[in-house]
């Protein structure tokens, strides 16, 4: 369980450790809770340079660096952590209380959480989960890794559907109610050090009390040998399948046609992973919204992103692959 919450930090020193995006969003939270002493620490400034100059714009909070960063750390009472900082970093063991920030977030917030991680795929099936949600739960909020920080989506949505990258699993205590393994290669293996850290730390955004993960074959066969998979359910199923390059549901199709956003194997792959979400939270994929929200899905920036079309031909842009 988590150290400490949020509401645990009325008259007590906290510093924050790192200036990234999730301690951006963090020390606007504390702030607004009235917390009356926060401090940041940054023990790396030079790789750090702009995102302390962001800090320093969110509110008029001390920011130490260097060694003088390291000796808050060491002495402070409550350390919140930005999800960046890798485990081989030598301060982790010599913190008295540390809780990261999405460790915090899911602690409040997790019972009404669906997140969506994997090494390939993430942000187009938060994407999508994201929209199909907002139809059948209007006013849930749709962030992490994806561009909103977790303590800057609304405090008060009734869900969430968010984006969780391999470092910001790493040290939770806390899981989302349910949510999706999207795809799995080795990656940020100078993050976590082994391909079997990296594996687990994906497992771990569920390993506390998720009530259903929905995953891949392909998950499956690369997960062999590495960690276990508990309350997991593969797509396709009985429930969900493959018919004719498209998703059926009953010999049914669940939409005529898919969006270009959606294009390829790989992306049929994260509509499965989406809607089995959908459907283990109870909600009828059969609505005709559905296959609206499927057929009408625009794209994310550089990723199968359709930029132009001249003499016949189609230029795409999918950078972030």
């Amino acid at each position: 369980m988590a150290s400490f919450t949020l509401d645990d930090l009325s008259g007590r020193e906290v510093v924050i450790w790192g200036a990234g995006l999730e301690a951006q969003g963090a020390l606007r939270r504390i702030v607004r809770r009235g917390v009356a002493s926060v401090k940041v620490a940054v023990d790396d400034p030079g790789k750090d340079k702009g995102a302390i100059d962001a800090i320093r714009s969110v509110a008029s909070v001390e920011v130490l660096t260097g060694p003088a960063a390291t000796e808050q750390l060491v002495r402070a009472d409550f350390v919140i952590a930005s999800p960046g900082i890798p485990p081989s970093n030598p301060l982790w063991v010599k913190l008295r209380t540390v809780e990261t920030t999405v460790n915090l977030w899911l602690a409040d917030h997790g019972d009404r959480t669906l997140a969506i991680t994997g090494s390939k795929g993430k942000s187009t099936t938060t994407h999508l989960l994201g929209q199909l949600m907002q139809h059948f739960v209007p006013g849930t909020a749709v962030g992490g890794n994806i561009g909103v920080a977790f303590f800057d989506l609304d405090e008060h949505a009734p869900m969430y559907v968010v984006e969780v990258g391999s470092p910001q699993c790493e040290r939770l205590t806390f899981s989302p109610r349910g949510g999706g393994l999207t795809a799995l290669f080795p990656e940020h293996l100078d993050f976590h050090g082994t391909l079997e850290n990296y594996y687990r730390a994906k497992r771990n955004l569920f390993a506390h009390g998720s009530q259903f993960v929905i995953t891949t074959p392909q998950v499956v066969r690369e997960w062999a040998g590495v960690t276990e998979l508990d309350e997991v359910r593969v797509v396709p199923d009985e429930a969900l399948f493959l018919d004719e390059g498209r998703v059926s549901e009953g010999g049914s199709l669940v939409a005529p046609h898919l969006s270009d956003a959606l294009r390829g194997a790989h992306n049929l792959s994260n509509v499965m992973v989406a809607l089995g979400i959908v459907q283990d939270c109870g909600f009828d994929i059969a609505d005709p919204a559905v296959a609206t929200i499927l057929s009408e899905l625009p794209a994310l920036e550089h990723r199968l992103q359709t930029v132009a079309v001249d003499q016949g031909v189609e230029w795409v842009d999918d950078s972030l692959a």
